[in-house]
């Protein structure tokens, strides 16, 4: 009673006459992040259109744009201590989109995390649907932890639990809320996942030893492979060879002549016969060959 008192209050200080109009169907989604601020989108449906449409926020809002028939709104938005107000006038529709964020609304007590908010009725309201989705990872605590403290896992109790595949959610509707009654939402949360930060830190970790090792493993395995092979090669063959293992990759065919103080002509000769034995590749590069161990040994 408290709330609804200061509600009345502010509207009627600051002259803001509510609108006796009828709602039709009010649809409110809001998705909490990891941060305990909540994006916020609510959709107003009138019988028909209107020219004015506002809506009251027990909060401080950001981040604020307001839609009506794929347009953006010039709406004013007033923050008193209470909370604040979004008026839109000029809209010429029966449909009216807020979106919107908000901060504190998440209070954490040791690893439960509680989001409330308390929802004025100041107009008529045929159909209110409400959906409260959690982070992702989160999941609704359990009634057995948090009995023993009077608490409910999320209040009104009628609610229903779901989820989209992403996140877990708590969705509502409300058949004609009594005017002026202000309807309380509660939902109680963990985040067993998020609870320990290093654990997503530790499967990257893993992940990038494993891609280590198994590249190391796959390249001492092409090595050994290659070594061998080299007892049965010539002389020449196993020199360049051994360039070529050194180097680990990719090498210019310019450098082998260089290290192995061959001719030109004698190098090609070599690199040719070892391409055909299958134990390198042979790539063009303008004028010169660019030579890598092959894959498949």
């Amino acid at each position: 009673m408290k709330k609804i008192f200061l509600i009345l209050t502010f509207l009627l200080l600051n002259t803001i006459i509510v609108s006796a109009v009828t709602i039709s169907e009010k649809e409110v989604r809001i998705s909490i992040n990891d941060d305990g601020s909540s994006d916020w989108y609510v959709k107003l449906v009138y019988p028909n259109p209107v020219e004015m449409s506002n809506i009251f926020v027990l909060a401080d809002v950001s981040f604020v744009s307001v839609y009506a028939n794929d347009k953006k709104l010039d709406c004013s938005i007033n923050t008193q201590s209470l909370g604040t107000s979004i008026i839109c006038n000029n809209v010429n529709s029966s449909e009216i989109e807020y979106k919107f964020k908000i901060y504190g609304l998440v209070e954490r007590r040791n690893n439960m995390y509680i989001f409330s908010y308390s929802f004025p009725t100041p107009n008529i309201v045929k159909k209110f649907d409400l959906t409260v989705k959690l982070p992702i990872g989160a999941v609704i605590a359990d009634k057995n932890e948090i009995s023993h403290l009077g608490l409910e896992p999320f209040t009104p109790s009628d609610g229903t639990e779901g989820t989209d595949g992403r996140q877990i959610f708590v969705k509502w509707l409300f058949e004609n809320p009594e005017l002026g009654k202000s309807i309380d939402v509660s939902v109680i949360y963990e985040k067993p996942f998020m609870a320990f930060p290093f654990v997503s830190n530790l499967i990257f970790i893993i992940g990038v030893l494993v891609v280590v090792v198994t590249g190391l493993g796959f390249y001492i395995y092409r090595r050994s492979s290659v070594e061998k092979v080299l007892p049965i090669l010539d002389k020449p063959e196993r020199e360049v060879m051994k360039i070529i293992l050194r180097d680990r990759k990719n090498i210019n065919q310019k450098k082998i002549v260089k290290e192995v103080g061959y001719s030109k002509a004698k190098v090609s000769r070599i690199v040719k016969s070892l391409e055909q034995r299958g134990l390198i590749t042979v790539e063009r590069r303008g004028r010169t060959n660019i030579i890598s161990l092959k894959k498949k040994i």
